[in-house]
């Protein structure tokens, strides 16, 4: 089972980011709140292989990413466009292959939180790393 964290982006949105760990990567992957029980992620990135990835920056690139490009359709809330964090995998929306074996609802089911973005942050290790167990 993945140990995965949500974190409220904005408060104006129903979207939030489920942080978690899985084989050596992190993940960062965005679910809206009204999303029906199969369906996939909104978009997800992961951390790059040989690299420390600093989780901080990359929700504060996410939470830009939200801010300025989440659209709300007939079909519900969606990310226009693609969008690319440096040092981070785009995997866009969906689920991404490495991580199918996990339907997103198992995921957000089991996940600590909500909680906000800056009280998420302050929990982070210096280096800007994941928290929580791994």
């Amino acid at each position: 089972m993945i140990k995965a964290t949500s974190v409220q982006l904005a408060s104006n949105t129903a979207v939030l980011a489920y942080v978690f760990q899985f084989d050596a990567a992190q993940w960062i992957c965005l679910r809206s709140l009204t999303a029906g029980e199969n369906s996939g992620w909104l978009e997800c990135w992961s951390s790059k292989e040989g690299l420390t990835p600093d989780v901080a920056v990359a929700l504060e690139a996410v939470r830009s990413i939200v801010g300025d490009h989440l659209i709300y359709g007939p079909l519900g809330p969606y990310i226009k466009g693609a969008h690319f964090i440096p040092g981070w995998n785009t995997w866009g929306g969906a689920v991404p292959a490495p991580i199918a074996q996990f339907r997103p609802r198992e995921i957000t089911a089991s996940a600590d939180g909500p909680m906000g973005l800056e009280e998420y942050l302050s929990q982070l290790g210096p280096e800007g790393g994941i928290r929580g167990p791994r």
